[in-house]
């Protein structure tokens, strides 16, 4: 069980691209890094700042590894 557990740097980094179904800030469209999730969200570092995505508002989510 790894809910709400921050993914180490040293496992594979992963750049995440989310598109809610409700704006945030007049925006659907989010890109960062994947930087952890529990049972609720994703946690993904957008320009730099922490941001929480529930699942409910979650439209689409894709993960792309980065080497």
């Amino acid at each position: 069980h790894h809910a709400g557990r921050l993914i180490p740097d040293h496992h594979p980094r992963f750049e995440a691209e989310v598109r809610l179904r409700l704006p945030e800030n007049g925006r659907r469209r989010f890109t960062g890094v994947l930087r952890g999730a529990d049972d609720a969200a994703l946690s993904i570092e957008v320009d730099g700042a922490l941001r929480s995505f529930p699942f409910t508002n979650l439209e689409k989510a894709r993960l792309v590894p980065k080497v």
